[in-house]
C-alpha cells in the first residue's frame, strides 16, 4: 500500500479525535446529570454525595481553549503485537469501558514521554497532534518507522464515525480501532498479520532503523507555539513539554526540589504541571497543595491553566498576602535586610527567653517560719496551709524551662507542675481533703498561685513583644549582642505608636510576628502536604523559615527560581542557604533548565552581559534555533524631549503586527515611579489607527511588575533610569529584557548602562592584524543602500573604511534603508566585509561536537579511498 498523503492521515486522526470528543461529551453529560439529579437530596450523607459528583463534573470539564487529545502513541506489547494510544488532558472511555485515551500524567503516558528517536524502547510511533480544540490542524511525527508512514486504514468502516457508526450514542465502532480497545483486547499487528490500520508490522530491520532515526524536526510543534501570539493568558505546555522539564514534573515528591531556571526554561509551567502530576496519582489531594506566587497575574495563571489540566481546588496565595495583617509600613534598605536576615530568629528568641524571670521568686517567698526552716511560698487552700519550700520551686522551674515546646507551653506546664506539688502537700497535711474533686480546680484560680506564675513566667503577645523590641535600645541591645552590629541594631530601632493597631508594620514585620507567634504560643499556620513557590530567589532566610512552618509532616515542596532575577534584600548566589532553611532537617536537591524556549536567541545574547554582572558564576541557559528577523533587537536613540513620542511610534509599528490570527502583545516597561508613564498611555488610547483588539494587546507597566510574565513584543524604556543602583537596578533590567517571545526594543536618551556597551566578552580580538574588526565582532550597522537584493551598511560603532555587505540568514526579514542593526563580522574578502544579523556560525563548536566531525571527516577520507570494510556502514550511521 503506498504512502498516503499527509490530508489522508489528518482526516484519520481527525476521525479518532471526534470519537473521543463524542464519548468525552457523553460521560460529562453523564456526571451533570448526576449532580442535577442529586440537587435535591437532603441529609448528611446525600450532601455529601451531591458535591463529590459536582466536583467530578467540573474537574473533568473545564477544558478551555485546550484540546482533549495532544498525541498519539504506537507502542509494542507484551506478545510482540503493538497497541496504538491516544494521550490527552483528561482520560477517556466508551461506553464498553474501552479506554480511548490515556491521560497525559499516567505512568505510561511518562515513559512515552521519555522515549527518544535515538532510544525509543517500546515506541514504534510517536505522533504529536496539532489541533485547535477538537480540530487537527496538522501532526507531527518525532518518533516513527524508517518505513514509510501509511497510518490510515484503507476503508472507512473500521474508524469511528464511518456510516454504521453513531458518534456520541456511546457504542463502540462496528470493527473497533486500536484507539477504542482496552488494553486487554487492543487490536494488534502481527508479523504473520498485516496491521488492520494501514500500519506496516516493524522488521528487526525497522526497529535498529528507528533507534538511529533523528525526528524529521523535533521542534516544529514547539517552533509553531513560540510563534502564537501571547494574549496575557497562561496556558498549558502539555503539548510541547520537553524532556528535561517532564522529569522535573514527575519527580517523586520525597524532598525539597529546587528548580534553577533562566528566563523562558518553562519554570512555572513546570511547577504548575507538577501539581497535576502530583494529584492524579494521588500523591497529594488538590486541597492539600499550596502554589504561592508572586503577583495577581500568576494566580490569574493558577486559575487558567490548573482547570485546562483538570486541577481544581488548589490553594493559592500571593507570596506578600501569605501573613497575616495590614500592611501599613515600608522599611529603609539596612532596616528590610536585618529584619529578613534568619539572625533576627535568635534574637527574637532571646526576646521571648527573656521574659522568663526565675529572681522575682524570692519577692514572693514568706520568711523561714522556724530556725533551720527556709523561704517557702504559701498557700492557704481547703482549710489548710500548705508551703513549697524554695529549692523545690527552683528545680520545679529548671526542670520545666529546659523542657521542650513554646514558652506559653512551658509556663502552662509550670503551672500544672506547681499544682501538682501543692496537692501532694495537701494530702499530707488532710488526706481527705486531698480527695475532693474541685480542690485542684480552686488551686489553678488561687490569687498567689496565678500571681506567682504571672510574675516568673509573664506571658507578652507577639506585637506587644515586637514593639518593645524595637522601641528600647537598651532591650535591643540586650537580645542582638553579638548577632547584630551597632548599625544594624540603629536600622531597628523605631519609637512605638501610642496603639498597637497603630504601629506602621511591614511586611518583615509580619513575618517576624509569626516567628514571635510560634515561639510564644507554638501556633503554626494551616500545613500542606505539597507547596510550590514561584520566583523563589526573592524568598528572605526569615520567609524561607516561615514557609517550612506551612509543610506537613512528609510533605514536600517544589521551589522555582533564577538567582540572576533575584530583586529582593537577599542576593544569592548558589541555592544551598535557602535550600537548608526549606529544608530544615531534610534534604534538598537543585536541578537546573537549561534551555531557553521562548527568549528568542540575539535577546538573549543582548542581555548576556548583564547576566554575567548579577550573577558571573551561573550558567547562561542556551536558546534554541529559531529565526526572530533582523528587527529581533532593536536599539533606538532619541532626545529626551523625543523619548514619549518615538516610544508611541514604536509601539504603533508592532501593534499592527500578529501571528496570523490574533494581534501580537506589546509591553511598555518603563522604569518604576517613571513619570512619562502616564504620558505614553495617554497618547496610545488617543492613538488613530489601532483597533480594540490592539488596544487590549498593549501593557504599559513599571519594572517591578514585569517578574514572571511574556509578551511578543517587549519596549524598554531608558534603562539606565530603569537600572538605577547596583545590583537590584540591573536584575530589574535584565528581567525586563528577556520577557519578550518575538522582539526587544530599547528606547533610550541617556547614555546605555555600562554592561550594554561593554565588549561582549566572547574571545574576539578588538581587531584582526589588518586593523579590520575580527571575524566574529558585534558591530551596530546602519543599512545605507540596496541593488538587486544585496543591502549595503556602514558601522556605527567601529571605524570600517570598507563596503559592509549585509548576509541575511535563511527566511530573514529584509531590513530597509536607514535601518539600524546588531551584526556580526562574518568574514572578510578582498574588497568587502561580510556581516550577518543572524547568530548562526558565530560561536566555536563544542569540543563534542569538535570531536564527532573529526570523526566524520575520518569516515569520509575512508569513503574517498574506497576503504569500505565491515565498520564503515555503522560508522556512517553513527556519525
Amino acid at each position: 500500500m503506498g504512502a498516503p498523503v499527509r490530508d489522508d492521515v489528518i482526516a484519520f486522526e481527525q476521525r479518532q479525535v471526534d470519537f473521543a470528543y463524542d464519548c468525552y461529551e457523553a460521560r460529562l453529560a453523564r456526571l451533570n446529570g448526576r449532580s442535577v439529579a442529586q440537587a435535591s437530596v437532603t441529609g448528611k450523607d446525600g450532601i455529601a454525595n451531591r458535591q463529590r459528583q459536582e466536583e467530578e463534573a467540573r474537574a473533568y470539564g473545564g477544558l478551555g481553549e485546550g484540546s482533549l487529545v495532544i498525541g498519539r502513541v504506537d507502542a509494542g506489547a507484551a506478545d510482540g503485537g503493538v497497541e496504538t494510544w491516544y494521550i490527552g488532558r483528561r482520560p477517556v472511555w466508551d461506553d464498553e469501558h474501552n479506554q480511548l485515551v490515556v491521560n497525559w500524567t499516567s505512568e505510561s503516558a511518562r515513559r512515552w514521554f521519555d522515549a527518544t528517536p535515538e532510544s525509543p524502547g517500546e515506541v514504534v510511533l510517536r505522533r504529536r497532534l496539532i489541533c485547535s480544540q477538537r480540530i487537527v490542524d496538522d501532526y507531527v511525527d518525532d518518533i516513527a518507522p524508517a518505513a514509510p508512514d501509511t497510518s490510515v486504514p484503507d476503508t472507512e468502516d473500521i474508524v469511528p464515525g464511518a456510516e454504521d457508526t453513531v458518534p456520541g450514542t456511546g457504542s463502540a465502532p462496528r470493527t473497533a480501532p486500536a484507539e477504542t480497545a482496552d488494553p486487554r483486547s487492543a487490536r494488534r499487528g502481527r508479523e504473520d498479520e498485516p496491521g488492520a490500520d494501514g500500519r506496516p508490522v516493524p522488521t528487526p530491520g525497522d526497529i535498529v532503523a528507528i533507534q538511529r532515526r533523528r525526528p524529521r524536526q523535533p521542534d516544529e510543534l514547539l517552533l509553531r507555539e513560540l510563534q502564537r501570539s501571547r494574549s496575557g493568558r497562561m496556558r498549558d505546555i502539555v503539548e510541547t513539554i520537553r524532556r528535561d522539564q517532564m522529569a522535573l514534573v514527575t519527580g517523586e515528591p520525597s524532598e525539597i526540589l529546587v528548580v534553577q531556571g533562566g528566563p523562558g526554561t518553562g519554570k512555572s509551567a513546570v511547577g504548575l504541571h507538577r501539581v497535576t502530576w502530583l494529584v492524579n496519582n494521588h500523591h497529594v489531594t488538590a486541597r492539600d497543595v499550596l502554589v504561592i506566587g508572586p503577583h495577581q497575574r500568576f494566580l490569574r495563571y493558577v486559575g487558567q491553566v490548573l482547570p485546562t489540566l483538570g486541577t481544581r481546588d488548589v490553594n493559592a496565595v500571593q507570596l506578600d498576602r501569605l501573613w497575616d495583617g495590614e500592611i501599613h509600613g515600608t522599611d529603609g534598605a539596612l532596616a528590610r535586610r536585618v529584619k529578613s536576615d534568619d539572625r533576627m530568629a535568635a534574637v527574637l528568641r532571646r526576646r521571648v527567653e527573656g521574659e522568663f524571670r526565675p529572681t522575682a521568686l524570692d519577692g514572693l517567698l514568706a520568711a523561714p517560719s522556724f530556725e533551720g526552716d527556709e523561704p517557702a511560698f504559701v498557700v492557704t487552700a481547703a482549710g489548710a496551709t500548705l508551703r513549697l519550700s524554695r529549692v523545690h520551686l527552683l528545680q520545679a522551674l529548671e526542670e520545666v524551662h529546659a523542657g521542650g515546646g513554646s514558652y506559653r507551653e512551658r509556663r502552662d506546664r509550670f503551672r500544672s507542675l506547681l499544682v501538682d506539688l501543692l496537692l501532694r502537700e495537701l494530702v499530707a497535711v488532710a488526706p481527705r481533703r486531698g480527695r475532693d474533686r474541685t480542690i485542684r480546680r480552686i488551686l489553678e484560680r488561687n490569687r498567689r498561685v496565678e500571681r506567682l506564675v504571672e510574675r516568673i513566667w509573664p506571658s507578652p503577645g507577639p506585637a506587644e513583644a515586637l514593639r518593645s523590641l524595637y522601641d528600647s535600645p537598651q532591650l535591643l541591645r540586650a537580645c542582638a549582642d553579638g548577632i547584630l552590629d551597632e548599625a544594624e541594631q540603629r536600622a531597628l530601632h523605631r519609637p512605638r505608636a501610642p496603639r498597637a493597631d497603630q504601629e506602621p508594620w511591614t511586611l518583615d514585620d509580619r513575618v517576624l510576628l509569626e516567628e514571635l507567634r510560634y515561639l510564644i504560643t507554638g501556633e503554626t499556620p494551616r500545613r500542606y502536604g505539597h507547596i510550590i513557590v514561584d520566583e523563589a530567589q526573592d524568598l528572605t532566610p526569615m520567609q524561607a523559615r516561615s514557609l517550612r512552618r506551612r509543610l506537613a509532616a512528609g510533605g514536600s515542596m517544589t521551589v522555582l527560581g533564577d538567582l540572576a532575577q533575584a530583586t529582593g534584600p537577599h542576593a544569592y548566589t548558589d541555592w544551598d542557604r535557602l535550600g537548608r532553611l526549606l529544608a530544615g532537617q531534610g534534604e534538598h536537591r537543585v536541578a537546573e533548565l537549561t534551555t531557553s524556549y521562548r527568549v528568542p536567541a540575539d535577546v538573549m545574547e543582548f542581555a548576556e552581559p548583564l547576566a554575567r554582572a548579577v550573577a558571573p558564576t551561573l550558567p547562561r541557559p542556551r536558546t534554541i534555533p529559531r529565526d526572530a528577523g533582523h528587527d529581533a533587537v532593536r536599539v533606538i536613540r532619541t532626545e529626551p524631549e523625543a523619548l514619549v513620542r518615538e516610544t508611541v511610534a514604536r509601539v504603533r509599528e508592532l501593534t499592527g503586527t500578529t501571528d496570523g490570527r490574533t494581534p501580537r502583545s506589546v509591553a511598555v516597561v518603563v522604569p518604576d515611579g517613571f513619570r512619562a508613564a502616564e504620558e505614553i498611555t495617554r497618547r496610545l488610547a488617543e492613538a488613530d489607527g489601532i483597533t480594540a483588539d490592539e488596544h487590549r494587546a498593549v501593557t504599559v507597566l513599571a519594572a517591578s511588575e514585569a517578574k514572571g510574565l511574556e509578551f511578543d513584543h517587549v519596549v524598554v524604556v531608558e534603562p539606565a533610569a530603569l537600572a538605577g543602583h547596583e545590583p537590584v537596578g540591573l536584575r530589574l533590567l535584565y528581567i525586563a529584557l528577556t520577557r519578550s517571545t518575538q522582539s526587544l526594543t530599547i528606547m533610550h536618551s541617556l547614555p546605555l548602562p555600562a554592561p550594554l556597551t561593554a565588549d561582549d566578552g566572547r574571545t574576539e580580538p578588538a581587531a584582526s592584524d589588518d586593523g579590520l574588526p575580527a571575524p566574529g565582532t558585534w558591530l551596530r550597522v546602519r543599512v545605507v543602500a540596496e541593488t538587486e537584493d544585496t543591502y549595503w551598511a556602514e558601522a556605527l560603532d567601529h571605524t570600517v573604511d570598507r563596503p559592509l555587505r549585509v548576509v541575511l540568514p535563511k527566511g530573514g526579514v529584509t531590513p530597509v534603508v536607514g535601518t539600524e542593526l546588531r551584526v556580526w563580522v562574518q568574514r572578510h574578502l578582498p574588497d568587502v566585509t561580510d556581516v550577518s544579523t543572524g547568530t548562526f556560525g558565530r560561536l566555536p563548536i563544542s569540543a563534542t561536537m569538535h570531536a564527532r566531525y573529526l570523526d566524520a571527516l575520518g569516515v569520509i577520507a575512508e569513503l574517498s579511498r574506497g576503504e569500505v570494510t565491515d565498520t564503515t556502514r555503522p560508522n556512517v550511521s553513527e556519525r
